[in-house]
């Protein structure tokens, strides 16, 4: 819980699974929404806008290509890996080249 209050705001929507640590999700955030995996649901709501397929994608490349191009990680440098995993998810519209010169000029 300690992490979740630190990045996130009170204002905050939480999607998730069914898994039952979710469960102390209270005044962390302003709601929780769930999707019941156990049961075989994938979207919830009625226009199914409840879902847990971005993150789960995300982690899917993220898995893929620490099998497929770095082989292995390890846990000193993770954070490295996952720090860039999720700077070119947030990025992954524009052009990754010169969104970087922009940070380094």
């Amino acid at each position: 819980m300690p992490i979740i209050v630190m990045h996130t705001t009170e204002d905050a929507v939480a999607h998730t699974d069914d898994f039952k640590g979710y469960n102390k999700l209270g005044n962390e955030v302003a709601e929780h929404l769930v999707v019941d995996h156990s049961a075989g649901q994938h979207v919830a709501g009625k226009d199914g806008h409840i879902h847990t397929q971005t993150i789960d994608g995300h982690w899917s490349i993220l898995k893929r290509s620490i099998r497929g191009t770095h082989t292995s990680v390890s846990r000193k440098y993770l954070q490295n890996y996952l720090n860039e995993f999720s700077f070119r998810r947030n990025h992954r519209t524009e052009k990754l080249f010169f969104s970087i010169l922009k940070k380094v000029i």
